[in-house]
């Protein structure tokens, strides 16, 4: 296929010479990355660093993307840089590119994102000396004269000087550049660079101007048989004229397959505004039906009818030209351009009231139009305008089936702006048009025969025999199921028992006409309904292997949504809830690709929580926080910008910005106003007093926690979220310091919350035993915290010392850092104030590390301790934060080995140890063979290369760090695309994975790599910094096992020369019969 490539670049065929034409142009299009990729690999190495700078990517497609992305994967030469500049004032709809790099993002790929503002007067100065190599003070004097008219913007500013030079009014000298400050005003006084650019689109000859013209109506990059067809010229003709046009420096030829023409975007822009309003619906609409009557560019033509719209008049054609716009939008929505989508069906709308007032509408045309319209409107969160399409669309009465998804959309939409009512009210009516007898609630027999029904189903779940059956094709059933879908958190949030009636409907479908994908997710929901009886299993079961049967029949985005769900209502009561945090990102990256940002926002719900709960520092909390806000804003979910609100505020008071200790009030956000604008909505409600709750139990504020932590369990108790754990772990907290306080009459007073008490900390206690990863920590806390409460000071010394220790092997930060104070301050309650001190002390700088200095400062004004430099603060914070002696001890025990061997085999020891590792293999590099090598399996003393030691490394790992030079830290090696196909990781459920380079003088002479295959994310931030302290210790460590074993060969083989020498000398002496002389050899 390099003949793809010769045509994108034809320098390359003088090297290559004649190629045969690709048989598959499919292919060729495909295997064009590729080219791409090994071309830049060829030219591109660490001693050839390579930096290429991608531009206007507002305009990039598909094929662009995916270059970029392959070289963020790691794809390009090592140390390769790649800058991408896009505009965004100028293209509003730039939606590929937004969805894609907030995929990057999430995927974690090293994506770093610069906004640019226009340059001030100085900095226009520098860059028109540099440019015009004039002294800065001229430069100045120039910039002065040019802010005004370019506005500080570089490029508009080079295209303003360009126009001064051709106008004459600057002009080289002797001596650099000559200019007339009031000639200079005077000349451009009053307008603007586009002004400029337009006389110069004037100046042109007619024929070039009138192709510059025609180029600016069509796309921004199209191709060349588009152009021929559009405009009716001859393919010799128009690139004769091309060439001319890029003789003037206003058209550029980009790379194909197949070749573009892209004019310069300030004259396209000047050229496009320079006509009549009429010339420019004229070339419109001439170029709409010369593209459709080709056949071949409906899309394209499209466009181009958008564009003359209000030029087409005829009934007739106005009706085929909205059938046209409809069939274009439905393609875009499939490419998630939703937003072109719109306007097209908007101007389809329009057209077809013309062809309705000249007698050629079409009803049907006209209903699908604005069914489709209304789906658009809501995916860009447009929800008013959908409101006022869908009261039209109800006012035909069309037939249910046909306004299925619009009616899903409209009930999502609803929810999504927290009307609760109105979305079940809607929906329960769809259901009823559809033919089902929607009750208004669900009596407790008909919930518990529900529920014994849905156990039996999980129970006796064959996945084989569900593969084999017939997927639903009633459409009576699939839109039913899909209502379900949208219902089911909807009545959950209600706290109503419908959400039983979903689930008792969603399994008779599924069992009589047969697995869907929204049936398959309307199950998945089954922790959020037996949650409320305290069955977890069974939703656990049920979400779990439905996760698994929508991706083995490939369901998208039904195994998406499910993962989802699986992640907020079920994986945390079983698993530990990084998975859970997994599968959130999972989901949410897939969706942010199918372009559902309103789908994807919902993700960020359990996220942000998990993120709080096992990020290392609140920095990663905050970048979370601030992406969901993000994300909510412009998909316009509303609800979720309320939602989210608390956890901003909570970031805010645990960083010392809100107006008191633990307060949310700032200058953006009130908590009496949001109390009051919320009353009604619960989600909104249980999401503030669980912050609030929170916020007061790290602070210390048992009355603010005693009531935030009522008011959320009031809420929370029968539901299926993560955050009803953190619910009933304060209510605990907050009875058993009021009793703990309390003077001894006060007691009694306590008793009649004990009965709250003991179910909250039994329920946790359940908790504890299903997913001790997440919950013993915190129950080994309370039983502390009961047992100092009733004065039982032996038993609470036990668990407040077992909870320090499971706290300091969870990766919770901030939960450890409160059971150690707590702890502390037992200690200290009890005449231990040494004890109690240190712990104290200890938790100042687990708060610090964290990144809570305002929790830092409460606690250091207390103890009278210093504020910590969070910055200075090392291996302090993670859950995984190590001893620091356990480091110094294993360097030293790393510096003590002078044989390689054996300092491998003490690397093993030593890091399987201290980072948690359950293997870990160290490769070398090896100058004779040029290539990394490792111990033979046998144990003799030769080595074998990595290549040949597939089994025993995961060589794309290892090559992809040598590639870079960079520290690869992986949660799951098996679910990365770049390394789960490596046949090292097939057959294997997970695997945590860290690769690091050991370098010495700026290259890499080792690689360590270290696995956990019995979690993911095993190895975290703190356990890294442990690895990274350590392998500075075995860099000098290996350089100096390897310096002396080559001193120790040397020796040896001085020694052997020796020998043979002696040997030698004693052979000819016997050989002269001179006895003496051996005798006095042997002697020396």
């Amino acid at each position: 296929y390099a003949r793809a490539f010769c045509a994108a670049l034809p320098e390359f065929e003088l090297l290559l010479g004649e190629l045969p034409l690709s048989p598959d142009p499919v292919d060729e299009a495909v295997s064009f990355l590729a080219l791409e990729l090994n071309v830049l690999r060829v030219v591109g190495s660490r001693d050839r660093p390579l930096v290429m700078v991608l531009e206007d990517l507002q305009w990039g497609d598909k094929s662009t993307l995916r270059f970029i992305e392959a070289i963020l994967d790691g794809a390009g030469p090592p140390g390769m840089l790649l800058v991408g500049t896009w505009r965004d004032d100028e293209v509003p709809t730039a939606q590929a590119l937004e969805t894609a790099s907030k995929g990057w993002l999430a995927r974690g790929l090293p994506l770093t994102v610069l906004h640019l503002a226009n340059l001030g007067e100085p900095d226009i100065a520098r860059m028109l000396c540099e440019m015009l190599r004039l002294p800065l003070p001229e430069a100045s004097r120039l910039a002065i004269a040019l802010a005004p008219h370019a506005g500080g913007n570089p490029r508009d500013t080079v295209e303003l000087v360009n126009a001064l030079r051709r106008d004459g009014v600057l002009s080289p000298n002797a001596t650099g550049w000559r200019w007339n400050v009031d000639e200079l005003e005077r000349h451009v006084e009053g307008t603007a660079v586009m002004d400029l650019l337009r006389s110069r689109v004037s100046r042109l000859p007619r024929a070039s101007r009138e192709l510059l013209e025609a180029l600016a109506c069509l796309r921004v990059d199209v191709g060349v048989d588009e152009a021929v067809v559009a405009t009716g010229l001859a393919t010799r003709d128009l690139l004769a004229r091309c060439a001319r046009l890029s003789q003037e420096g206003v058209l550029l030829r980009e790379p194909g397959p197949p070749p573009l023409l892209r004019l310069h975007d300030p004259i396209r822009r000047a050229a496009y505004a320079g006509m009549e309003e009429s010339r420019r619906m004229k070339l419109h609409l001439d170029f709409a039906r010369r593209l459709e009557a080709a056949g071949t560019f409906e899309v394209e033509a499209a466009g181009e009818y958008l564009m003359a719209a209000p030029a087409v008049t005829d009934p007739r054609e106005c009706a085929d030209v909205a059938a046209l716009l409809h069939k274009a939008a439905a393609r875009l929505v499939v490419l998630s351009d939703n937003a072109a989508a719109q306007l097209m069906l908007q101007a389809a709308l329009t057209l077809l009231e013309r062809a309705f007032d000249g007698g050629q509408g079409t009803p049907a045309l006209q209903l699908a139009c604005e069914l489709d319209h209304h789906l658009a409107l809501c995916r860009l969160g447009q929800f008013d305008e959908a409101d006022e399409v869908y009261a039209r669309i109800e006012l035909r009465g069309p037939d249910p089936l046909a306004m299925a998804d619009c009616a899903c959309a409209q009930v999502g939409s609803l929810q999504n702006r927290g009307r609760t009512g109105q979305a079940i009210a809607h929906g329960l009516h769809f259901l009823r048009r559809l033919g089902f007898d929607t009750p208004e609630n669900q009596d407790a027999s008909e919930a518990g025969a529900s529920l014994e029904k849905l156990n039996r189903w999980v129970a006796n779940f064959d996945t084989a025999h569900e593969f084999d059956r017939a997927e639903s094709t009633d459409p009576r059933a699939i839109a039913a199921a899909n209502m379900f879908v949208r219902l089911g958190p909807t009545c959950f949030y209600a706290r109503t028992q419908l959400a039983g009636w979903l689930m008792a409907e969603s399994l008779s479908l599924w069992e009589r006409a047969g697995p869907s994908p929204s049936l398959a997710v309307s199950l998945c929901m089954a922790g959020l309904v037996t949650g409320t009886v305290g069955d977890w299993r069974t939703g656990y079961l049920a979400s779990r292997r439905l996760v698994a049967f929508c991706e083995a029949k490939t369901w998208q985005p039904a195994s998406l949504q499910s993962r989802q769900i699986f992640a907020i209502s079920s994986s945390h009561w079983f698993e530990p809830i990084e998975q859970g945090l997994e599968h959130a990102v999972r989901a949410r990256e897939g969706l942010l690709k199918r372009g559902d940002l309103q789908g994807a926002c919902f993700s960020y719900r359990i996220s942000v929580v998990e993120v709080f709960e096992c990020a290392a520092t609140l920095d990663t909390y905050a970048q979370e926080v601030h992406a969901a806000i993000d994300l909510a804003r412009r998909s316009g979910v509303s609800q979720a910008l309320t939602t989210f609100a608390p956890s901003r505020q909570l970031l805010r008071t645990l960083r010392g910005e809100t107006v008191g200790t633990g307060s949310f009030d700032d200058a953006e956000f009130g908590e009496s106003k949001y109390l009051a604008d919320n009353a009604s909505t619960p989600v909104a409600m249980v999401g503030y007093h669980l912050h609030r709750g929170l916020a007061a139990a790290i602070f210390g504020d048992l009355p603010a926690l005693s009531a935030h932590a009522r008011a959320a369990l009031s809420v929370m108790a029968r539901q299926s979220f993560y955050t009803t754990a953190l619910a009933h772990w304060m209510v605990v907290l907050s009875v058993a310091r009021e009793m703990q306080e309390a003077p001894p009459v006060g007691v009694a007073a306590s008793a009649a919350k004990l009965i709250e008490f003991e179910r909250s900390l039994g329920w946790l206690g359940r908790r504890a035993v299903d997913a001790p990863a997440n919950f013993r920590h915190l129950y080994l806390h309370l039983l502390a915290e009961r047992a100092w409460a009733f004065g039982e000071i032996a038993v609470a010394t036990g668990y407040f010392d077992d909870a320090v220790s499971a706290a300091k092997g969870s990766a919770r930060p901030w939960h450890r850092a409160l059971i150690t104070e707590r702890a502390g301050r037992f200690h200290c309650a009890r005449s231990r104030a040494r004890y109690g001190n240190e712990l104290l002390a200890e938790a100042h700088e687990l708060y610090g590390a964290w990144g809570a200095t305002a929790k830092a400062a409460q606690l250091a004004a207390e103890i009278g301790m210093p504020l910590v430099d969070i910055a200075a603060v090392v291996g302090i914070g993670g859950a995984d934060s190590l001893d620091t002696l356990a480091v110094l001890r294993a360097s030293q025990a790393l510096s003590s080995e002078r044989n390689a061997t054996k300092l491998r085999a003490r690397v093993e020891e030593v890091l399987g140890s201290v980072a948690g590792a359950t293997k870990v293999v160290l490769a070398l590099w090896d100058d004779d063979l040029d290539d990394w090598v490792l111990p033979s399996d046998d144990g003799q003393p030769e080595v074998v290369k990595v290549d040949a030691a597939a089994h025993r490394v995961p060589l794309s790992a290892l090559r992809y760090v040598e590639r870079t030079d960079e520290l690869l830290l992986l949660a799951d090696a098996t679910a990365d695309n770049r390394f789960s196909r490596d046949p090292y990781f097939q057959g294997i459920d997970r695997c945590s994975m860290m690769v690091v380079p050991i370098l010495h003088k700026g290259s890499a002479r080792a690689m360590l790599m270290l696995e956990n295959r019995a979690s993911r994310g095993a190895f975290s931030v703190a356990r890294l910094d442990a690895v990274m302290m350590i392998a500075g210790q075995l860099a000098v460590s290996l350089e100096n096992a390897q310096l002396y074993e080559r001193l120790e060969r040397k020796v040896a083989e001085q020694t052997q020369q020796l020998r043979e020498a002696q040997s030698r000398l004693l052979a000819e002496a016997r050989r002269a019969g001179m006895a003496q002389i051996a005798t006095n050899v042997l002697h020396n």
